[in-house]
Formats: C-alpha cells, sequence, structure tokens
C-alpha cells in the first residue's frame, strides 16, 4: 500500500515546474486587460446553444474582450520598422512554425508610491522584474512559465501583514532588502494536454479560481502558488474538474540539520466541481471542496487507507463517507449564473462548511458582459464566523499563510464594485468596497482568524467590537501595447480600516508595467 500510495500521490501532486499566472500588474486589484496567452487558450468543447461554464482556472478577469493579440499587417504598420511594432502591437520574440508556436516577453513593474499619512523617510516603489515563456506545440499542447524577482517597500498595512505573517500577499515568503524593504521571488508554470475531444489535462504550479464573481468563496488567487493536477472532462452539457493541489502551513516548521532551508509541513486539497449547462441563459454547479490530513513529524504525508477516497473521481462520496465534523476538512458548495439580456449576468454562491455549527457563506452579484467598452459590477459576500476553519488547526482551508478563499478569512460581510471604462487607448478603472466584522482581539477568538483552531472558540458573554474596513481606489492610464500587456498609469488608494490596531492608509503612485501575476491588497 506504501509503494501504491507514493506512486499516486507523485502523480498527482509533484508536478512540473511550469507556473501559472493570473492577470493584474500593479498594486491595485482592480480588473486589468488580461493577456492573449497561451494561458488563457482553455481547451473546451465550444457549447454555442448554452451558457458559459462558470469557471476554474486561472482567473482571466473581466476585460477579455479587450485582451486579444493585436495583430496588424498593413502596409502602414509594416511601414514604421521594427521597434514600432515590437513597442505597440507584437511580442518580444515570437517563433511561429507549422506545428510549434514559442512567445518571450519581458515582464516588469516599475512603481513608485508616495504615502500621504506616513511621514517617514523610508523609500517607496516596486521593482518586478521577470521573463514569460509561452508556445503552443502541434495541436493538442500549450504551455507557459515565468519568473519574478521583487525589490519593494510596502504601505504600513501591508508592512504590519508581512510582520506577522512572514509572506507578501499572494507572492510568497520574503528576504529583508535594506532596511525595511522585502526582497522576494515568484515562478509558475502549466502545461495542458487535450487528450480527447472530452478530456483537458493540465499540471504546473499556480493558482486557481472557482466562481463568477470578483471573489470567490471557495477558491480564489489570494494565497500562493502550489503544485496542482487538473483533468477536466465533458459529456452533454456537464463540465466536470477534479483539482488536486500540494498546499503547506507555513505555521508549522518541520525538523532541520544546521545550515538548511527550513521546511514546512504539506497538506493536500481537492476540489471537484460539476457544472451544468441548462440552456443558453442558466448554469448551476456543485462542488466539495476537502483539506486533507497534515504530515508526519518527519515531513512526510500520511499514507494509509484514504488515499484511495483521496485520489477517487466520483463527487460527494466523501462527504457522505467523513461527514462535516471528521478528521478532515470538508466544504461542498452550490455556484449559478443566469444570462440576462441586455449583456447582464447576476450570480451567485454557497459554501456550507459545517451545516450543524453554522458555518456557512453565500455570494450574489451582476455585471455586465461586453458592454462596448464598459464593464461594471457589484457583488455582497457573506461568511459566517469559524467557516473554513477547523479543529485541528492545520486543516484549515489556507495555504502559505493566508486564506484559499477570501482575503478576509471568515466572520464578515462585505459589498464591493467595480468600474472601468476604455476610450480608445486610455483607461479608467476604479474599486470600492465596504467589509465588517467582529473584531478578533489578542485574548478573543470570534470566528474571523481561520488559523486558530474551533477548540479555541471565545466563550465569554461580552459582545465583540465590531470592526469595518474601507477600500478605495482609481487609475487612469493608457495601454501601449495591448499583446503585452504594456501600460503606463496613475493611481490612488485610500483604506480605513477601524479596528484594533487598524487606521488610514492614503498613497498615490505611478507605474510602469507589462503582464505580471495579479496584486490581491484590497483587504
Amino acid at each position: 500500500m506504501n509503494r501504491l500510495s507514493s506512486i499516486v500521490l507523485l502523480a498527482l501532486v509533484v508536478c512540473p515546474s511550469f507556473k501559472l499566472h493570473a492577470q493584474d500588474s500593479n498594486l491595485i486589484p482592480s480588473p486589468t486587460f488580461p493577456e492573449r496567452s497561451c494561458v488563457s487558450m482553455t481547451i473546451s468543447r465550444s457549447e454555442s446553444a448554452r451558457a458559459k461554464h462558470t469557471y476554474l482556472g486561472v482567473r482571466k478577469g473581466d476585460f477579455s474582450k479587450f485582451g486579444r493579440e493585436v495583430v496588424d499587417t498593413s502596409a502602414a504598420s509594416k511601414s514604421r520598422g521594427y521597434f514600432y511594432r515590437k513597442l505597440r502591437k507584437e511580442h518580444f520574440i515570437k517563433v511561429d512554425t507549422t506545428d510549434f508556436i514559442l512567445m518571450i516577453d519581458p515582464s516588469l513593474n516599475l512603481e513608485s508610491w508616495v504615502d500621504l499619512e506616513d511621514v517617514s523617510p523610508k523609500p517607496s516603489y516596486v521593482n518586478t522584474r521577470g521573463l514569460t515563456v509561452s508556445g503552443k506545440i502541434g495541436e493538442h499542447v500549450i504551455f507557459e512559465t515565468n519568473f519574478y524577482e521583487n525589490q519593494a517597500f510596502l504601505p504600513d498595512y501591508l508592512d504590519k501583514f508581512v510582520a506577522r505573517f512572514d509572506v507578501v500577499p499572494g507572492q510568497g515568503r520574503v528576504k529583508t532588502f535594506k532596511e525595511s524593504g522585502y526582497d522576494y521571488s515568484m515562478a509558475s508554470g502549466m502545461v495542458s494536454v487535450r487528450a480527447a475531444k472530452w478530456l483537458n489535462l493540465q499540471f504546473g504550479n499556480g493558482k486557481h479560481f472557482l466562481g463568477d464573481g470578483y471573489r470567490s468563496l471557495a477558491l480564489s488567487r489570494n494565497a500562493f502558488n502550489y503544485p496542482f493536477a487538473k483533468f477536466t472532462t465533458w459529456f452533454g452539457p456537464f463540465q466536470y474538474t477534479n483539482l488536486f493541489m500540494g498546499l503547506q502551513n507555513l505555521n508549522v516548521v518541520l525538523p532541520t540539520s544546521t545550515g538548511t532551508e527550513r521546511r514546512f509541513q504539506p497538506k493536500i486539497g481537492t476540489l471537484h466541481h460539476l457544472d451544468w449547462a441548462v440552456n443558453k441563459r442558466l448554469t448551476i454547479g456543485v462542488f466539495e471542496q476537502i483539506i486533507w490530513g497534515k504530515s508526519k513529524s518527519e515531513g512526510k504525508l500520511e499514507l494509509n487507507s484514504e488515499v484511495l477516497s483521496f485520489v477517487n473521481p466520483i463527487p460527494f462520496i466523501r462527504p457522505l463517507q467523513y461527514g462535516f465534523s471528521g478528521s478532515n476538512n470538508v466544504l461542498i458548495g452550490l455556484n449559478w449564473k443566469i444570462a440576462l439580456p441586455k449583456r447582464i449576468d447576476i450570480y451567485g454562491q454557497l459554501v456550507l462548511d459545517d451545516v450543524n455549527s453554522g458555518k456557512n457563506g453565500f455570494q450574489i452579484g451582476a455585471k455586465t458582459r461586453g458592454v462596448s467598452r464598459l464593464y461594471l459590477g457589484v457583488e455582497f459576500n457573506q461568511v459566517a464566523p469559524y467557516t473554513y476553519a477547523h479543529r485541528d488547526s492545520t486543516r484549515n482551508f489556507a495555504h502559505y499563510n493566508q486564506p484559499l478563499a477570501h482575503p478576509l478569512g471568515a466572520g464578515f460581510s462585505e459589498v464591493n464594485g467595480r468600474v472601468s471604462y476604455l476610450i480608445q487607448d486610455f483607461f479608467l478603472r476604479m474599486r470600492a468596497s465596504y467589509a465588517t466584522y467582529d473584531d478578533d482581539e489578542n485574548v478573543f477568538h470570534w470566528g474571523k482568524d481561520i488559523f486558530v483552531s474551533d477548540n479555541s472558540k471565545s466563550t465569554e458573554l461580552i459582545q465583540p467590537s465590531r470592526a469595518s474596513l474601507t477600500y478605495m481606489s482609481a487609475r487612469i492610464g493608457y495601454m501601449i501595447n495591448y499583446t503585452t500587456g504594456m501600460q503606463i498609469s496613475l493611481g490612488f488608494i485610500n483604506r480605513i480600516e477601524k479596528a484594533v490596531g487598524g487606521g488610514e492608509t492614503q498613497y498615490a503612485f505611478i507605474s510602469f508595467s507589462t503582464k505580471i501575476p495579479e496584486r490581491i491588497y484590497d483587504f
């Protein structure tokens, strides 16, 4: 059994060192103009008479109609020369033969900001350099890999986050840079194979998103990259996805020899999602998500009879087998989307972590769908206290010291809105959100912190203090090259947190960037 378990785990968790990336390129986590890269070339069957399935994969963003590669073969364009085409129209390097496509682009984010509330003389900039390589082999294989190196000085509220969790949100662990800065890197990649008309296989290291909204209450792009294997099948109006994830608990350090890199406790996450395109306007999906056993003290995953349940692709057997209160952390959910006339979608999501304990959450929202050059979206999210947590804190729905779902953890209510508009090559993007939650103070656990065991619930009769978080951002900019995502922009962010240890942050910035991973800083 040990040999079989090892083979299964190696095949499903230890994936190739290719990575996935998302779409935003700056401090503001608002929708951007996503790339037309190989990652966006999802291989699936077209169902023109049915609505599009709910998305489970790399987050593509809300501006897909503007993200297409610009191909200008006119004589006027050719007469402008090589430098102009590379700057405004084309990939930096592109090889295109009959059976092979290779695209190579530099990835940059050079940003300087001024904190209007902090008068300290510390530097204030972000310097990101990287490389993206993507391509296609034949008609059935696509790939992408990228690497980013960063040196950054962050606003005060993000400094506090890094000090507590030892990671930059969504971008991994840090090393000190000068006196108050951070040095960190991130790599991601993916290989996708169309094994048959009804089957797509993906292996890599990255992050995924499940849902139709800006936030996800199941799996979002909030946390750091993780190794994964994903299998997607289609049969009639149904799409079924099996996702296997290799996750880590950074708050559990494993024994190591002197002078070696620290090791952390691994754990396994699975997600099985069945989506039904009922007709051209309605889709309904159901899913189960499980965090499996922690590792032994020496760092090896526990391989036992449960491994057969772990690899079993049949949905909803595990909740019946283990229940909601077993040793594994089980969550089930529902998503739905209705495509209304006038190119408007309404959507929702429901998650149940433990029916008996009231651990649940729901989402409802609406957004425009390709309305000229305008995008609008509004969304409400509410998650009950202690959702995503577990009596064994190592089996929470988290990875690399961040929640896998909503960045606020649990025990909150949030409303957010987005507006984006494109005028020729100029764009305007604005975002705003307002959230309330019970403030987890040092001596009380009211259910917001998903890293604390359920056994530590506060039993005091006193009422917790209610905290609030307001976040607003605006950006105006110019798209230089849609193919590479090159843009220059100016923006402003205002964040007000009324809680223990909170405060107000206001800063303005200027940025020059290409396509790099999305930063989720609006929490």
